[in-house]
């Protein structure tokens, strides 16, 4: 995985990601351990992410169903 993927990018904040290549870059101890730790803290929040996203959309749908229900069935006048 590189610092410039998309995942991390988006979901490690720039003072982590800045601290992560500075100590890659000289290959300080306990580096990987940072990496590992950013890509959990950055897949974490993806999931979040995304795990919002499917509930909204859930509830549109609910709402949509109630809101057009009015119709009655097969939308006929």
């Amino acid at each position: 995985m590189s610092l410039e993927d998309e995942l991390i990018q988006r979901f490690v904040p720039a003072p982590m990601r800045s601290r992560l290549a500075a100590a890659l870059r000289v290959k300080a101890p306990g580096a990987n351990k940072l990496a590992k730790g950013a890509l959990n803290h950055a897949q974490r929040a993806a999931q979040r992410l995304a795990f919002r996203q499917r509930k909204n959309v859930l509830q549109m749908d609910t709402w949509l169903e109630e809101a057009l229900s009015f119709s009655g069935p097969g939308g006929e006048f």
